[in-house]
């Protein structure tokens, strides 16, 4: 047996670097220290430099690494900064980190094919906030600043119908008021809020709007527990009689829909 106790007096430390641009909105570049740091003393004013993007001003931030005491492993440095800043003025985060499996772009951004997000991806607080979030290979950074950061809602249709066949009806008739907005691009930031991440036991976890309320059916589909990025699961007991989980279910869809109900009903009346 391992006895271990936590340190009151441990510090963790944010280092950001800031390049100005020409305008106020922001795009921010995030990764850990032993990735700015760790490699080449030089590494930092290395990939600055190719940071010129005229347009924006540039937050190139390096953060602890994940926390692991949780089935996500959460970037509390991100979440700790962005705890009293507003979003508004960010146009992207781009994650650096060296975990990621290749490139991944959040649903509306023109300029990248894949519709993911990375659930353990450092830019994943911001998203949740409703930031468009990329991860690009380091080759293609510079070229990927330079673009302007332009959203469609037309990408994020897809996904819309892919879900609503999941989702309670209530939840349905609210979603076409989305297709009317006339401002698309606060139109896709309110669906990048509408996402969260869900996992499996033994799973991957994946990122996906209406995230508790889909977790209840993935639960009785996969008959496994969900575990979800807010600190809520969906227990699956293969103990438990049918009847009395389902009923435990309708509770939990009933009172994630009305949260989300509210939650879309507040976006809505931001942006219309």
């Amino acid at each position: 047996m391992v006895r271990t106790r936590l340190n009151p007096n441990a510090t963790a430390k944010l280092v950001e670097a800031v390049r100005n641009g020409k305008s106020d909105e922001s795009i921010y570049v995030v990764t850990h220290h032993d990735r700015w740091l760790g490699e080449s003393d030089k590494w930092m004013e290395a990939h600055l430099s190719k940071l010129d993007a005229g347009q924006y001003r540039i937050h190139a931030l390096s953060v602890p690494s994940r926390g692991a005491l949780h089935p996500f492993p959460r970037s509390w440095g991100m979440e700790f900064l962005m705890r009293n800043s507003t979003v508004n003025d960010i146009k992207l985060c781009v994650d650096l980190s060296p975990e990621l499996g290749g490139s991944y772009g959040s649903p509306g951004l023109m300029w990248i094919g894949s519709n993911s997000v990375d659930p353990y991806g450092d830019c994943f607080p911001l998203f949740r906030r409703g930031v468009p979030s990329v991860g690009p290979s380091l080759e293609s950074l510079r070229d990927l600043i330079r673009k302007d950061v332009k959203l469609s809602f037309e990408e994020v249709k897809g996904k819309l119908r892919e879900t609503a066949s999941l989702l309670p009806v209530e939840l349905k008739a609210r979603l076409l008021n989305l297709y009317d907005v006339a401002d698309r691009e606060s139109t896709v930031r309110l669906f990048n809020r509408l996402h969260g991440a869900m996992q499996a036991t033994g799973e991957r976890a994946v990122v996906i709007p209406f995230h508790k309320v889909v977790a209840v059916n993935r639960a009785r589909i996969l008959r496994k527990s969900i575990y979800l990025d807010s600190g809520h699961q969906v227990n699956w007991d293969p103990n438990l009689d049918l009847r009395r989980w389902n009923v435990y279910a309708r509770e939990l869809v009933k009172a994630w829909t009305e949260e989300y109900l509210e939650f879309l009903e507040a976006g809505l009346k931001e942006i219309l």
